[in-house]
């Protein structure tokens, strides 16, 4: 508590640094995708990820639905990864952890 105090952040993290390793593979602007285990819902208990990346990686614009070019994949697991990748018709670019990554949409 004193850290905060004094101005200092040292052992807090950011809200939404676990979307800092996809940084590198997304566009400065424009819209994204994202992907989770369930296609969006505004009642599911995943909408707190999408709000959570979408403050996090403005300017960007994130779409829950899958009509953009690139998708930031953010599932459970891989063989969910992979059904909703299959499901979507995106395909794999970047793989950034269990069920995690970046996608681009087939053509």
């Amino acid at each position: 508590m004193a850290n905060l105090l004094n101005g200092s952040d040292k052992g807090f993290e950011t809200l939404g640094s676990e979307y800092e390793p996809f940084v590198s593979y997304l566009p400065k602007t424009g819209a994204i995708s994202f992907i989770m285990d369930y296609p969006f819902s505004n009642y599911a208990r995943t909408v707190e990820q999408l709000y959570t990346a979408q403050s996090y990686l403005v300017p960007l614009i994130i779409n829950p639905g899958t009509e953009e070019k690139i998708a930031i994949l953010y599932c459970s697991s891989d063989e969910i990864a992979d059904h909703r990748l299959n499901q979507s018709q995106y395909k794999p670019l970047a793989r950034l952890g269990a069920g995690k990554g970046i996608a681009l949409k087939q053509s």
